[in-house]
């Protein structure tokens, strides 16, 4: 199928319906509207969006033209091919007043004060969980002694784009800049939901951290709706949104349109309870999620989990709902499966 426009809401409803294709997605369909259209726990992403008076919006677009790749310190936590040409510095070691970085291909290494940079989110492939922990990849925002030697031993800017970058540093318009693009929640945007290293569709970080320009949506939410957040916008409930709602390039290859989320029903917070949302984000922090054909083809137990408390609070009964899930991951499993086919051609 060919790479989808931003459509109206009546060609996204003929797109809907041609991806509900399957008597089993109708059904989840069906099953969908009742659970929640009339849920007096839950309302409309968009509604609570509106009266948080949240920030939903894209990851900058040019920072290649602000230095950002010259000024972006990378974790050694991807393998070496997941690494890019413009992917030079990496981070050696890290103590609590610096950053020792190398650069990959002239060896040149330099301490960075850790007040002259700022932690910063890449990208989803090879983010298993949900809060957003070490190893850290970091951005310098501000000048220090030996900035203009690490700038040049980079080899991404030529003198004039030197001079830009410098200019913005000093005037402090790049801090600026990346402290206005920096949030705690990010969505998956762009990548293969297909692949064996895509495991979450939505992670947070401890602090406020920069959306690299790495394909995520960038969700400012108040600070009590950050760890709710997370935890729907990773439930089946929302996944099946995003396979439903999509643009698709090729395959498992998506790219998401802000009205994916909007769309999709969300969970007050004022009908959970903190305590019950505080224990289930403390169980589920630590674990390890495998990717989400796995996690569907296994019906992975802390997914489940995750599922259950939410269809709990839409007051669907227990073995109901056990029921439900299992058709719900058997379904995405195989549509999943079936998306990967025409990636590989298989």
């Amino acid at each position: 199928m060919d790479n989808q426009v931003n459509y109206s809401g009546d060609e996204r409803a003929l797109y809907k319906n041609v991806v509900l294709h399957s008597p089993q997605l109708v059904k989840i369909e069906a099953r969908m509207k009742e659970y929640f259209r009339r849920c007096k726990a839950f309302c409309k992403l968009a509604d609570a969006e509106q009266e948080g008076k949240w920030r939903i919006s894209e990851n900058p677009r040019g920072v290649e033209e602000k230095g950002y790749y010259a000024l972006s310190l990378l974790a050694r936590k991807d393998a070496p091919k997941a690494f890019k040409d413009h992917d030079v510095w990496l981070v050696e070691s890290e103590s609590a007043r610096s950053i020792k970085v190398k650069h990959r291909f002239n060896q040149q290494e330099f301490k960075i004060p850790r007040n002259c940079a700022v932690q910063q989110f890449r990208r989803f492939p090879g983010q298993n969980k949900l809060e957003i922990g070490e190893p850290r990849d970091y951005l310098i925002v501000r000048k220090f002694d030996d900035f203009d030697e690490f700038l040049k031993a980079s080899a991404l800017a030529d003198a004039e784009r030197q001079a830009t970058i410098k200019r913005a540093i000093r005037d402090g318009d790049w801090e600026k800049f990346v402290l206005r693009n920096s949030a705690r929640v990010f969505a998956f945007y762009r990548g293969d939901i297909t692949a064996p290293n895509t495991s979450l569709m939505a992670a947070r970080c401890a602090e406020n951290c920069f959306a690299g320009p790495g394909g995520s949506w960038v969700f400012t939410t108040p600070q009590s709706h950050v760890k709710l957040t997370t935890l729907w916008l990773n439930t089946s409930v929302s996944f099946y949104h995003v396979l439903r709602d999509r643009k698709e390039t090729r395959g498992g290859f998506v790219e998401l349109g802000k009205y994916v989320f909007l769309s999709m029903p969300y969970p007050k917070l004022e009908a959970i309870g903190a305590k019950g949302l505080d224990a289930l984000e403390k169980e589920l922090s630590s674990v390890e999620f495998p990717s989400l054909l796995e996690q569907f083809q296994t019906k992975f137990a802390p997914r489940r989990k995750l599922d259950l408390f939410f269809l709990d609070l839409a007051g669907v009964e227990r073995a109901e709902a056990e029921k439900f899930l299992d058709l719900l991951y058997d379904t995405l499993a195989k549509e999943l499966l079936r998306l990967k086919g025409v990636i590989g051609g298989g």
